[in-house]
């Protein structure tokens, strides 16, 4: 059965062979266990603007033996002292096609306007939203020619929906339904327990 979270999306992506040579994980923290766990053969390129998280971020990273350069500093549109953009750090890389995952509390919208370029090597894009942001986001993600796949690890606050991840693909990842619709592939989430 198909659970909502970033970790079951993830694992069912590789299971369809969608294509992930590098993960862009844009606001690390500390970790993020998901994409270690599914990715653990790739390279993390890994974006944090937080000094305080460096330590933890290479720590965590080299003790589970995962490749990856931790980028310090702040993603936007623009690039100015205090950030850049997204496709203006990876402009001579070659190691596509990507994940990126962007989870930054709120700036999403900037660092998807300063990856154009990136976007285009993305077969998969990871966005955090907040009910407030929901339709915006979603019709960026359109907009830029992805589709959404799913939603997953929707947060609760106060027994409201405080924020949830969406995950978009490409379209040609997207299976089509030709032929009869199967009713044996329906499936309705319900929680255990």
């Amino acid at each position: 059965m198909r659970q909502p979270s970033q970790l079951d999306a993830f694992k069912r992506l590789k299971q369809a062979q969608v294509p992930i040579q590098t993960i862009l994980d844009v606001g690390v923290q500390y970790s993020t266990l998901s994409l270690i766990e599914a990715f653990p053969d790739r390279l993390h390129l890994l974006f944090e603007s937080n000094g305080d998280y460096f330590d933890y971020i290479c720590k965590n990273y080299k003790e589970k033996n995962i490749r990856h350069e931790l980028f310090c500093g702040a993603l936007s549109d623009k690039d100015t002292v205090e950030s850049s953009r997204l496709d203006t750090l990876l402009v001579s890389r070659d190691d596509g096609p990507y994940l990126l995952k962007i989870d930054i509390d709120g700036g999403e919208h900037l660092v998807l306007d300063g990856a154009e370029q990136t976007l285009q090597q993305c077969n998969v894009v990871v966005v955090e939203v907040q009910p407030i942001t929901f339709r915006v986001r979603c019709g960026m993600m359109l907009d830029m020619g992805f589709v959404l796949y799913d939603i997953v690890d929707l947060c609760y606050y106060d027994d409201w929906l405080a924020e949830c991840d969406m995950v978009f693909v490409k379209p040609q990842f997207m299976p089509k339904i030709t032929g009869q619709f199967d009713h044996d592939k329906w499936q309705l989430f319900r929680p255990r327990g």
